[in-house]
């Protein structure tokens, strides 16, 4: 998703996830989104990028320890942000302010 709130813009690669998942491969779809993103993105763009990891059921404990690890960071043009972590439902501006 690209969009733009009062004067930011925002870059988001979402993955979305129904059941049990691994966190390095989400964290690698994410990171290949974001390599989508950057092949159009403008080089003379500014924007702030969030990876979001949506989910719809409960997440098991080992994966949300290994999401919050190093290794499960995502980047765009040098901005590396580490993976935000969402209930399906949940309004998208709640993890854009937190990431602010």
């Amino acid at each position: 998703m690209v969009g733009e709130e009062a004067d930011d813009a925002w870059v988001v690669a979402m993955e979305l996830k129904s059941g049990r998942f691994k966190a390095a491969d989400a964290a690698r779809q994410l990171q290949g989104g974001a390599e989508l993103v950057d092949s159009w993105l403008p080089w003379n763009s500014s924007f702030r990028f969030v990876p979001v990891l949506a989910h719809g059921r409960a997440v098991r404990r080992e994966e949300q320890k290994a999401l919050r690890r190093l290794s499960n960071r995502v980047g765009l043009r040098g901005q590396v942000k580490q993976i935000e972590l969402i209930h399906c439902g949940t309004a998208l501006s709640a993890v854009l302010g937190a990431s602010a």
